[in-house]
């Protein structure tokens, strides 16, 4: 009986195993702490905020940034949302809240790609 309940375990194991990688949950989020890449993070967010000033002809100049979801598949980062917090240069040095999404493109770190940057709702 209890050879009979091992090799069930046994196979139970090497089937989930086996099947893990075709799973459809292959996206996961993660918190900051469980995610540490800060050179990575920062790299982004200072792309969010030169993207959209090249894209909309602005002079943000980032202040402080915060990480709020990254979502990664088998390992590699898919997408960051930040918090970004910006000084208008062109606009009296007004200081604004963004909420901004920068994504990989299908090339790896050099083609990144700013999904949105908008500001933020005030709570």
């Amino acid at each position: 009986m209890g050879l009979i309940k091992c090799e069930w375990i046994l196979l139970i194991t090497v089937a989930v195993l086996l099947l893990a990688p075709y799973s459809s949950d292959s996206f996961a989020v993660t918190t900051p702490n469980e995610w540490g890449d800060e050179a990575l993070v920062q790299r982004w967010a200072k792309f969010a905020v030169e993207e959209f000033n090249k894209q909309r002809h602005r002079n943000l100049k980032l202040i402080r940034y915060e990480k709020i979801e990254t979502s990664y598949a088998k390992s590699a980062v898919v997408h960051i949302i930040f918090k970004i917090i910006a000084r208008d240069a062109d606009n009296n040095n007004y200081v604004q809240k963004y909420k901004a999404m920068v994504m990989r493109g299908t090339l790896g770190d050099n083609h990144l790609r700013l999904k949105y940057f908008k500001l933020a709702k005030l709570r």
